[in-house]
């Protein structure tokens, strides 16, 4: 038999049944009596595990304060059929039959389930809906559940309260059959009489006491320890299968809300690196990717050391041009020339051009002139080139080819705005004729590179060497910074989407969750532990994440005709974050699920 000792009901301190022993034969059929609020379903929970209260001897083999020793006795030993039914809506009648038999690592042949459903008295279609079953019918396929997962145990709270007469009979006289049939342990809560006729064992609780008002021969059997059966991940897939298959709108309005968020944070992280991509684009525009360099800082003559890297230059970057310092002198007045290379473009920076393309004004030159009377088209200019510390001069008239704008900056003399370009071949030109060709050295080089990156690239290698730079692109601090922003902006919409997406999500999926209180407290209630049940959520969250991350990548590479590693990485880290933040989250939910608090609700 069955022993419990010290029981004792309270609920906020009011006392309904005083502390006492009670005892449950074995293979008989144990009725409860009294009246409404006497405690007898109170009495049920506590029998059959599933009350909070542990505070009293039981005697099996095991820690009752342990939820998941608890949930395994459940499990293995013990089918409970409520009042109001105790079937899962989702299922037909052949889903749950199935599911009662899973929960015990049970399976049958469809023709065993009809037999089952034969022994209850019911003769119909194993695929016929929960909803469309009378309320007698909904009972005996309760009870027929119990006989699939075959337990020891059957209790039964008021399963007769809603039915008729007639059918009130019908299921007494099948639990009556089924004990001596099956030897089940039956213990009953009702207020029936026709109860009383089957009872092997009657209690009664009345004035907050329980009496034994009939018994029968007792057995001394206890329930043994045995090996437990774990839960098969079969059964974990075939349960969230079969909830998916029943309520596709809902887990698809799940999957929609977490694909959405991906796409809206997957699109804005595109657009940041679009726009700033091309603010990017905008600013390299204004580079004709070209520097000057020298021996140091100071402008010094680049030395016979540094020829074999000027060589490495000249093989790696598009050009590589001496520089040596040369003046015009125009009536008297000296300017600095700046050499012209044909990777130069000086279309939009032409205030004025004439017909010649060989020698530009700077704007401020051009006014000087102007301001003396000097007609800028053809001018007698001398000029004088500074080499191997002597002077060469070659004065001839040159055509003028035009004149340059305010906005004209020169990379070559800091502080100067007043000064003269002129193409490198006319200089190389003149070089030659005052036999200046062959030098032992050069004040400078100018430096082409082929693209922004390789421009960066070599400033940084120049710089690590402490050579002179002078940068004709003075926009990497602005291009920098852009991309320091693009980051942070980038982060940010990264962590507000994170964040919004688990809230979001976490919102939804605990108001789905509320929706879903009784048919956790069904699988509780037939022993499904705590980390079970979680472990249940977690599956299907990740079922759903994973849905949404693959429509995700799927819409963006269609949209984008690309696929984007890093919005990949993104996607799959967020969809990591819900799953773990979310399991978080609905295990202290499911923590707080009491089974006997739904009931009682």
């Amino acid at each position: 038999m069955i022993e419990i000792k010290d029981i004792e009901i309270v609920y906020d301190d009011y006392i309904i049944l005083n502390k006492t022993d009670i005892d449950i034969p074995e293979h008989a059929i144990t009725l409860i009596r009294g009246i409404s609020g006497s405690g007898k379903t109170s009495l049920l929970y506590r029998i059959g595990l599933i009350s909070e209260d542990d505070h009293f001897y039981y005697n099996i083999y095991e820690d009752i304060q342990d939820d998941d020793k608890k949930s395994i006795l459940r499990r293995e030993y013990i089918s409970f059929v409520l009042q109001d039914n105790s079937l899962f809506e989702q299922y037909d009648v052949l889903g749950n039959m199935q599911l009662y038999a899973a929960f015990h690592n049970k399976r049958y042949s469809e023709e065993k389930y009809r037999q089952i459903l034969k022994s209850v008295n019911l003769d119909i279609p194993l695929h016929q809906s929960i909803q469309t079953l009378s309320g007698g019918q909904k009972q005996r396929v309760a009870i027929a559940c119990a006989l699939c997962k075959d337990t020891e145990i059957i209790i039964l709270d008021e399963p007769t309260s809603f039915l008729d007469k007639e059918n009130e009979m019908l299921v007494f006289d099948t639990l009556k059959h089924i004990c001596d049939t099956y030897q089940k342990t039956i213990i009953i809560s009702s207020h029936s009489d026709y109860a009383m006729s089957i009872a092997d064992q009657i209690y009664e609780i009345q004035d907050k006491e329980i009496k034994k008002v009939k018994h029968d021969n007792e057995k001394d059997i206890y329930i043994q320890k045995t090996k437990k059966h774990q839960l098969k991940l079969s059964f974990y897939i075939s349960y969230i299968k079969y909830f998916l298959k029943k309520y596709k709108k809902i887990e698809l309005g799940m999957v929609s809300i977490i694909s959405i968020a991906l796409l809206l944070m997957n699109i804005l992280i595109i657009y940041t690196d679009y726009s700033t991509n091309k603010s990017i684009e905008s600013y390299q525009s204004l580079s004709e990717n070209q520097m000057f360099i020298t021996k140091d800082n100071a402008n010094t003559t680049i030395d016979s050391s540094l020829v074999p890297f000027i060589f490495k230059l000249d093989k790696e970057n598009t050009g590589v041009y001496p520089y040596i310092q040369t003046q015009v002198q125009i009536n008297d007045n000296l300017y600095q020339v700046v050499p012209l290379f044909e990777q130069n473009d000086l279309s939009h920076q032409k205030l004025i051009e004439y017909d010649s393309q060989s020698i530009y004004l700077s704007y401020y030159c051009y006014r000087e002139l102007a301001d003396n009377n000097i007609n800028p088209e053809s001018l007698e200019v001398s000029f004088v080139v500074s080499a191997n510390n002597d002077l060469y001069k070659d004065t001839k008239t040159y055509p003028i080819g035009g004149v340059l704008t305010k906005n004209n900056k020169c990379h070559y003399f800091k502080g100067e705005n007043r000064y003269v370009y002129c193409s490198f071949q006319l200089l190389q030109q003149i070089y030659n004729e005052c036999h200046i060709d062959k030098l032992d050295s050069y004040q400078g080089y100018t430096v082409f590179v082929d693209d922004y990156d390789g421009y960066v690239t070599l400033y940084d290698e120049l710089k690590d060497k402490g050579i002179g730079i002078h940068l004709f692109f003075d926009n990497i601090d602005e291009i920098n910074e852009l991309k320091k922003i693009n980051v942070i902006i980038k982060m940010i919409i990264i962590a507000m989407s994170f964040i919004l997406i688990i809230v979001l999500f976490n919102i939804i999926e605990i108001q789905y969750f509320r929706k879903r209180n009784k048919e956790f407290m069904m699988l509780k209630m037939n022993g499904i532990s705590h980390k079970q049940l979680r472990n249940m959520t977690m599956i299907e969250i990740i079922f759903q994440c994973l849905i949404a991350l693959l429509l995700n990548m799927v819409i963006i590479g269609i949209l984008y005709n690309i696929t984007i590693t890093m919005n990949v990485i993104l996607s799959v880290a967020c969809v990591f974050a819900i799953v773990i933040i979310s399991t978080f989250i609905q295990n202290l939910y499911i923590k707080k699920i009491s089974v006997e608090k739904i009931l009682r609700s």
